[in-house]
């Protein structure tokens, strides 16, 4: 396959970074500290190895969006928000953390609302995990 010259391993979002293990997230949502930054909950575990990569979870309840396209469209702006600006912040100083973030608002936002959002998310998370 190939790829654009403007191709940037640092901005994709590959397979082996997204959280999909039941007994990692089970665990995050047991055992994982957490915050919460209105219209976004966020959880946070450190895994047992300090060298693995960063893995991140999002989601949004079926209780507040009945319909699968707003579900499926909130995630995929918070994908896009941590691939495009937090993702590098996440494997420099976050390596071997769990990341689920939850979208618990009511009402669907625009992409740049929770992006702007996502931002004030990720400097607490960074906050957090330097203490």
């Amino acid at each position: 396959m190939d790829l654009p010259k403007e191709y940037d391993p640092l901005f994709i979002f590959p397979s082996d970074e997204k959280l999909k293990s039941k007994i990692l997230i089970d665990e995050l949502f047991k055992k994982g500290s957490s915050f919460f930054i209105y219209p976004f909950k966020c959880w946070y575990l450190k895994s047992g190895n300090p060298e693995a990569k960063t893995l991140f979870l999002t989601g949004a309840p079926k209780k507040s969006f009945k319909k699968a396209v707003d579900r499926n469209y909130i995630k995929r702006c918070i994908r896009e928000a941590y691939r495009l600006h937090h993702r590098q912040q996440a494997l420099s100083y976050a390596k071997g953390y769990c990341i689920g973030i939850v979208y618990v608002g009511k009402e669907k936002m625009a992409y740049k609302d929770i992006e702007k959002k996502l931002n004030v998310v990720f400097n607490r998370y960074i906050e957090q995990i330097k203490l």
